[in-house]
């Protein structure tokens, strides 16, 4: 599948197959209920990065694979917290943002945001350019 992203660099594929590819994993696993550890942070990168690339919701993302907002939240702040503080981890999620597959200045802005303790909706308030997705 192609992405339709203006954050993705055109030609390439969309942010779900990018992880996928990036953590070893099947589309469909994205999507399932598992604590293996290469599934549940592939889950928490895709969710983070959803949120702060689109203008959806954290409900809009949640009912995509079936989880309630309040998963997506708990994803965004552990992804936030692993960024910080794990650094296989840190190395891997920075293999993906410069692969020039998310175009460079958004790659910079989702660092800003792993790095700081702001919710997206705080994030989002400073960079009005995310709300046009």
């Amino acid at each position: 599948m192609v992405n339709t992203s203006p954050y993705i660099a055109p030609g390439k594929k969309s942010l779900d197959y990018l992880i996928c590819d990036a953590y070893g994993i099947k589309r469909s696993d994205l999507g399932i209920k598992t604590k293996r550890r290469n599934i549940s942070e592939a889950r928490f990168v895709y969710y983070t990065l959803r949120v702060v690339l689109t203008s959806k919701t954290y409900r809009e993302i949640g009912m995509e694979f079936g989880h309630d907002h309040s998963t997506i939240v708990h994803a965004v702040k552990t992804c936030q917290a692993l960024y910080k503080t794990n650094k296989p981890f840190r190395e891997r999620l920075e293999r993906i943002l410069s692969q020039s597959l998310i175009v460079p200045e958004k790659s910079q802005a989702i660092r800003e945001f792993l790095k700081s303790n702001k919710t997206s909706a705080e994030f989002k308030s400073q960079h009005q350019e995310y709300e046009q997705a």
